[in-house]
């Protein structure tokens, strides 16, 4: 019964997707690299560098959010207009 709704609802199917990439996608790539440590942690102890910045500056954190966010407005229109 479930699957033939999914079925019958190709949007339902996008939005479970959706999901699963916003939140299942995180989660087990943090499971991962905490069970898996990459082998340049082991390597650490005997050559220390400089740790490295993931900071980008306020203007690209600017850009990434407006980007985002024009990409959600195309994503309702395209979904309103579509069905």
């Amino acid at each position: 019964m479930f699957i033939h709704f999914l079925e019958d609802n190709p949007v339902i199917d996008g939005f479970i997707v959706l999901v699963l990439l916003i939140t299942v996608v995180p989660a087990g790539m943090v499971l991962y690299r905490r069970y898996h440590p990459a082998p340049e942690k082991e390597q650490a102890d005997a050559i220390r560098q400089p740790r490295e910045s993931r900071f980008l500056g306020t203007q690209m954190d600017i850009a990434m959010l407006v980007l985002g966010l024009l990409r959600l407005l195309v994503l309702i229109g395209w979904l309103r207009k579509g069905f």
